[in-house]
């Protein structure tokens, strides 16, 4: 009987010992696995929605658009610096050009031209960079 009983013991051990370890290896995908909130656009009253029109605006006379999302963070630090040379892939509007929102992105805006030498292209700007139109009541 001590000879059953050793051997029951240690096979309860053992059993013991490997569902500690499922839980542990459980706990750790769950918690590895808890998925993040997506990034998301900053809630502003300057957003203009998916969908809607809009007028790119920066406060000077042309704006650039970046013709993919990438592209944006250097897009913006140039613009800023007033220099816009040595990025790229871009394309220059006038201020006041009027678009259409299309995605939200991480980082800003895809938009369409909708006026203007560019009407028609499709790029991204910053989010700040695009004002809602103003109703003329």
């Amino acid at each position: 009987m001590t000879e059953k009983s050793s051997s029951f013991e240690s096979v309860r051990g053992l059993l013991i010992g490997v569902l500690i370890t499922a839980g542990a290896i459980y706990l750790l995908i769950a918690i590895g696995g808890t998925p993040r909130a997506p990034a998301r656009a900053p809630e502003s009253s300057f957003l203009v929605p998916v969908g809607s029109e809009g007028r790119l605006s920066r406060g000077s006379s042309s704006v650039p658009v970046a013709i993919d999302e990438e592209m944006l963070a250097e897009l913006k630090r140039a613009a800023d610096n007033n220099d816009a040379s040595g990025i790229g892939p871009i394309f220059i509007v006038s201020d006041g050009t009027t678009v259409r929102v299309s995605e939200s992105g991480r980082s800003g805006l895809r938009v369409r031209i909708l006026d203007g030498s560019q009407k028609g292209r499709v790029g991204w700007v910053p989010f700040d960079w695009v004002k809602p139109l103003r109703n003329s009541n």
